[in-house]
């Protein structure tokens, strides 16, 4: 009986460890495949972090203390309106691409970090639904200019 009983409790041991395992690889490749995306202009793509809830889109890139070459962060707002950036608490500096319906809008380049009370605002040109950030240099580099197209690949 007690061989049974320690049979049982092996099993059920090593049945829920399984169904732990199979739930974390579940919620990490949901996690990832959620906030990782990629953002085509042209044949140029960005992976990117997404920026969509109301924490997010406050802190934005800051604090990083880098941003790998090909990466960014995109901030995705619920509504399309006039918005304003600011560079409080960056470690490197950015370029900034406002998009709207699919286009890129306009691009601030090379902004340099600023402290925890920022002196300048970036706004943007009119109604913009997303906003890109990269690493300064990035839109010079891969040629980007209005009205290019931006997809952004779920």
């Amino acid at each position: 009986m007690e061989q049974i009983l320690a049979f049982s409790k092996k099993n059920i041991l090593l049945v829920t460890c399984s169904m732990l395992c199979v739930a974390l690889i579940f919620f990490t490749n949901y996690y990832f495949r959620r906030d990782k995306l990629t953002v085509s202009v042209g044949e140029t793509k960005i992976r990117v972090e997404l920026a969509n809830t109301p924490e997010a889109l406050y802190r934005g890139l800051s604090g990083r203390k880098n941003l790998c070459p090909d990466c960014g962060m995109l901030f995705i707002f619920p509504k399309s309106s006039r918005r304003t950036f600011v560079m409080r608490d960056m470690k490197i500096k950015l370029d900034i691409i406002w998009i709207n319906n699919g286009k890129i809008d306009k691009i601030d380049e090379n902004l340099p970090p600023e402290g925890r009370d920022p002196a300048v605002n970036y706004e943007s040109s009119g109604e913009v639904s997303h906003v890109l950030e990269v690493n300064a240099g990035f839109s010079k580099s891969y040629n980007l200019k209005v009205n290019d197209e931006i997809k952004i690949n779920y």
